[in-house]
């Protein structure tokens, strides 16, 4: 269990970079919407390796769904662009309280 773990920080870790560059080329949107496919992937595969008893397979899964969740933190950033000058404290509590 230690590694599993470990692989899914290390997949969080390793996803600001190209999370943020593949923001600045494509636009939040699309790369939000592809996270949510790499979390679904990962989750399947997650899922087949449980079936399978596979733990590299499980690895690759918590890597993948790490990953995910690394870009997700990018979530804070864009409600503050986004959101209008009165509401935008607001709007800050709930997305940081939303990840406690």
């Amino acid at each position: 269990a230690p590694i599993s773990v470990a692989s899914l920080l290390f997949g969080s870790s390793l996803s600001s970079a190209p999370g943020s560059y593949f923001m600045e080329c494509y636009g939040r949107r699309f790369v939000f919407v592809g996270t949510c496919f790499i979390v679904m992937v990962g989750v399947g595969l997650a899922e087949f390796s449980l079936i399978s008893k596979d733990f590299v397979t499980l690895n690759i899964a918590a890597f993948l769904v790490g990953f995910a969740q690394g870009i997700g933190q990018f979530y804070r950033f864009a409600v503050v662009e986004v959101s209008e000058p009165y509401p935008k404290p607001i709007a800050i509590s709930f997305v940081i309280s939303g990840g406690v």
